[in-house]
């Protein structure tokens, strides 16, 4: 018998992540894995150092750190961010444990503004909001008519 191989992930809610963040991703790699590559939505980089060098836009869409031997993929998206280590031996496990010990602590404190949850709840009152205020104005138009005097003075009363 023999025991199975099983990848290690996790998926993060939303980050705010700093290039001093990621040089310790890169350190964390570099010190247990062969070669790390380093890339954007268009642009493949050799380092951090390059990366941060060479990339001129302020934000980023998509990052992608992965590196071979074990394989670990650490992908930045702008509501998630997800690690994946491909392995579960003892060397493989530490580094999962050291990203995600780097990653958890930039977890946005409102990220459950970004969950699929609070955002149908927000779109359910928002529509039952809506149907009310669209509602409201028949309901007052009828209420006046009652309430407002006629030509006689008489309220709601109707003269022959």
């Amino acid at each position: 018998m023999k025991k199975l191989d099983k990848s290690l992930s996790k998926e993060y809610p939303p980050l705010k992540i700093y290039l001093d963040d990621l040089e310790q991703i890169e350190e964390v790699l570099s010190d247990a894995s062969e070669s790390i590559s380093i890339e954007t939505q268009d642009y493949s980089f050799a380092s951090i150092e390059d990366f941060a060098g060479n990339y001129s836009q302020k934000r980023i869409n998509t990052l992608r750190i992965t590196s071979t031997n074990p394989y670990v993929t650490v992908e930045f998206n702008p509501l998630s961010c997800r690690l994946y280590v491909s392995s579960s031996s003892t060397n493989a496990s530490g580094i999962f444990y050291k990203l995600d010990q780097i990653i958890h602590r930039h977890i946005l404190p409102v990220h459950w503004l970004y969950s699929i949850g609070f955002l149908l709840t927000l779109s359910g009152i928002f529509l039952v909001s809506s149907q009310v205020a669209l509602k409201l104005p028949s309901a007052i138009s009828i209420a006046i008519p009652s309430i407002c005097p006629d030509n006689e003075g008489d309220v709601g009363s109707k003269t022959t």
